[in-house]
């Protein structure tokens, strides 16, 4: 036993005596030879502990490296599985509906905001048949025939990025923008989607253009009613110049009636121009000239 507790060696016990065979059983012993035996049987009794000690070593040994391994793939499990925790928690946290599929159409990661935008039943959500889920979402937008187009045609083009808007039946609009996913090797893996609620956007959006166009039609009238006082000023003061004798109040009359004239010309060359700052003075003077 003593030999044993700092050595890993091979044991045989030679002897017939049975008090012996008694008081050895609790050392790990590979088996017993009758001292009377003969030397063949004592040569492949020995030969056969020799070699089950070195398959017992063997075996140690692979047990150790099992262990080993199995050591190291708990830790890449742990890993794996903080990361995908925090995947999770980046994903959820996400203002953007965010959804991933295999390359057969198959949920891999939905976050929540994705669930809340489609107002996906739990049952959906559940299922990892993607197509469930793909018929819930079409029958949601304005033009299901345009959502499942868009869909055919990222299946038959999976290296294409693309970018379009959902009009929804309940007034929401949704951008909806996909990517293919690939590994280290360029296999394809899979898409990416996100989907992006730009109903405020286009709301604001369509309040600046109406706007815009108010401004424009308010532009309009002004410049209309100013050019109309302008011409009706420069008639009254052509009209008196032509019904006086005196040449001096008929030229200042002509005078401030010409005055206004190049007024109208400038404001009229302003108002065309898409900046109010600056004019061009060859376009103002040869449009001057012309009409004087």
């Amino acid at each position: 036993k003593v030999i044993l507790q700092n050595h890993d060696l091979p044991v045989i016990f030679l002897t017939a005596d049975a008090d012996t065979i008694r008081r050895t059983e609790e050392v790990p012993a590979y088996g017993y030879v009758i001292k009377s035996s003969d030397s063949l049987l004592m040569d492949i009794t020995i030969r056969t502990v020799v070699r089950q000690h070195r398959l017992k070593l063997q075996l140690v040994e692979k047990s150790q490296k099992l262990e080993t391994k199995n050591h190291e793939l708990r830790q890449t499990i742990n890993t794996l599985q903080t990361r995908l925790m925090f995947l999770d928690a980046v994903a959820n946290s996400a203002y953007d509906g965010i959804l991933v599929v295999d390359a057969r159409g198959n949920k891999v990661l939905q976050n929540r905001r994705t669930e809340e935008i489609w107002k996906i039943p739990q049952e959906i959500i559940d299922d990892p048949d993607g197509m469930k889920q793909v018929h819930h979402v079409m029958h949601m937008t304005k033009n299901p025939e345009q959502f499942m187009n868009e869909i055919n045609y990222q299946r038959e083009h999976p290296d294409e990025i693309t970018r379009d808007e959902l009009l929804l039946i309940d007034g929401r609009v949704l951008e909806r923008y996909s990517s293919p996913v690939y590994g280290e090797n360029r296999q394809h893996y899979g898409r990416i989607y996100t989907f992006h609620d730009i109903t405020k956007r286009i709301q604001y959006e369509n309040t600046i253009k109406s706007l815009l166009e108010e401004k424009e039609l308010l532009l309009k009238e002004v410049h209309h009613r100013i050019k109309n006082n302008m011409n009706t000023i420069m008639s009254l003061l052509y009209l008196q110049s032509a019904s006086i004798n005196e040449p001096t109040a008929t030229s200042a009359l002509n005078d401030a009636a010409n005055r206004i004239y190049s007024m109208m010309v400038l404001y009229d060359q302003l108002y065309k121009s898409m900046h109010y700052e600056e004019i061009s003075a060859k376009d103002y003077l040869t449009d001057l000239i012309d009409k004087v």
